[in-house]
């Protein structure tokens, strides 16, 4: 399942994300402030940026690497590889399917 393409024909002018560093907001301001400089990025823009391109990237290294690694390991050991790759915000799974016509290993990266 493929992510939809955003219609471009209506992009907005100015997006924003909140980070007044109020009581409400300290843990995301945080975070932001992590990824700037975890990525190198020298404004809090260019960190959320950088993150989406990173998240991008990491979902079809994962998929190639699974896909990989699905030729190599037994049922249990992939499984124990996406439990370690999986997190809150990107669960990684692969689904076994046994099928006479189509055996094979269907990798998922953040889909429930």
């Amino acid at each position: 399942m493929g992510v939809p393409e955003p219609d471009l024909d209506d992009v907005p002018n100015r997006v924003s994300v909140r980070t007044d560093p109020d009581a409400g907001y300290a843990k995301r301001y945080k975070v932001l402030h992590e990824a700037q400089h975890a990525l190198g990025a020298t404004s809090k823009t260019k960190a959320i940026l950088a993150a989406c391109r990173h998240v991008d990237a990491d979902r079809r290294g994962k998929r190639r690497a699974l896909e990989y690694l699905s030729e190599r390991l037994t049922p249990s050991e992939l499984a124990e590889v996406c439990s370690r790759l999986s997190t809150a915000d990107l669960p990684v799974g692969v689904r076994f399917d046994t099928d006479d016509e189509n055996d094979g290993v269907e990798v998922r990266i953040g889909e429930e």
